[in-house]
Formats: structure tokens, C-alpha cells, sequence
């Protein structure tokens, strides 16, 4: 309950003394109220006063709760909270919050502190990690490596050649560092042996890579400091 006492002054004669105060009693929800009451003096002159007042009733603590952040390297306003990781709730008289610091550092992980303050003074408060980050640079690379080769039929005195004959590199093969030397294909047992020639070749993986210039760990794609 809440309890609101208006008092009445006169300069001259004073107030008589069933009017010098009065005495209000709320109890309910939040409300705004127009009190009045009727003041005389000991002159037997009168006036009505009034006056407006809000009558706050929240016995309701608030509440605040927060997940760590991840954010690029713009500025933040956290309480603002446009990315919706703060929850808040509120009794009827309203709240507000503060947060220390209020907005980001565009660089770095700190924690940050968010407090809740009801109208009638009751407060609750979470802390939570922010982090920035960035976009992490692609840098394209390709490593060459030894590859199995296509090989190219030629004469050798045989009868017809077989053409899509591949080698490997390594094993049988003499020149294992650029595929070259010679391959044998045996058409079977009673035919004549044909020969194929090896051309060098050089194959090729993707070996791009991310990076963090700007410092931070690497996840992904994205740069975190």
C-alpha cells in the first residue's frame, strides 16, 4: 500500500485544523490518481486543491538474463539490442537498463554488465561475454604433386597399339618425379607386346587457405578475437 498526505498553509490566518492535512491510502496496481480536497482558513475562506499524482504498486523484482555475443567490428549498443541476446521483464511501473560498458570496442573480448531498475528501485543484473570478429582472408593457393600420367602409344615393332594406357608414377616406373619413362601393356599371353611412352605431367590440389590478418582466432571462415 502506499500512502499519499497533502498538507494545507495559509500565510495570513492559517488553515483550520480539520484541514491541514490529509491523508490518502492506494493499494491495487500502478494507477495515476487526481486527489482533491477542499482547504479552508481560519477567515472562513475556501479553496479547492488538487493535484495529480502516480501511485506506483509494483512489488515485482525484475529480471535480466544474457547469452555471450558474437559481433563484427562495428560499433554496438548493447542495450539496444538489435542482435536480441538480453531478455528482460518488467513489473508495471516500467524499467530501464544500463549497461557497463554501454557500447562495443569494435575490437577484442571483454565482459559486459547489463542492470535492470524497476521504477520503485528493484534491480537484478547478468553479465555475458562479447567478442568481435571479422571476415577471415581467403588466400588461393594450388601444390603441385605427382600424378598418375596419360600415356601415348608409339612403335615398337608390335602389332596394334592400345591408346588410353595409364601409368602411375612410382612403382615400375623409372622416372617417378615427372612420369616419364616407359609403360608395358601385355595383350596376353600369345600376343605381341605393345609399348607406350609416358608423357610428364604435373597434377594439382586446391590448397587455399583462411587467415587472420588483423589477429583473432580462426573458425571457419571468420576471424575471432
Amino acid at each position: 500500500s502506499r500512502t499519499i498526505v497533502a498538507t494545507c498553509s495559509d500565510s495570513v490566518s492559517d488553515c483550520t485544523e480539520a484541514t491541514k492535512t490529509k491523508t490518502w491510502v492506494e493499494a491495487g496496481t500502478i494507477k495515476t490518481k487526481t486527489l482533491a480536497y477542499t482547504i479552508i482558513d481560519l477567515a472562513g475562506n475556501s479553496s479547492v486543491c488538487t493535484k495529480e499524482v502516480n501511485i506506483y504498486l509494483d512489488k515485482q523484482k525484475p529480471t535480466i538474463t544474457a547469452t555471450d555475443i558474437s559481433m563484427g567490428n562495428e560499433d554496438y549498443n548493447f542495450v539496444s539490442n538489435t542482435k536480441g541476446n538480453i531478455r528482460t521483464t518488467c513489473g508495471p511501473s516500467g524499467c530501464t537498463t544500463v549497461c557497463n560498458p554501454a557500447e562495443s570496442r569494435k575490437t577484442g573480448t571483454y565482459q559486459v554488465t547489463c542492470t535492470i531498475t524497476s521504477s520503485v528501485g528493484l534491480t537484478n543484473s547478468v553479465t555475458f561475454t562479447a567478442r568481435h570478429n571479422y571476415p577471415a582472408r581467403y588466400n588461393s593457393r594450388s601444390c603441385p604433386y605427382n600424378c598418375e600420367c596419360n600415356c601415348r602409344p608409339y612403335s615398337y615393332g608390335c602389332g596394334t597399339l592400345r591408346s588410353g594406357i595409364n601409368c602411375s608414377c612410382g612403382g615400375n616406373n623409372p622416372d617417378s618425379s615427372s612420369c616419364g619413362g616407359s609403360c608395358w601393356h601385355y595383350v596376353g599371353w600369345s600376343d605381341t607386346c605393345t609399348g607406350t611412352q609416358c608423357d610428364t605431367c604435373t597434377c594439382y590440389n586446391d590448397c587455399s587457405y583462411y587467415d587472420c590478418p588483423n589477429g583473432g582466432s580462426l573458425r571457419g571462415t571468420t576471424c575471432y578475437y
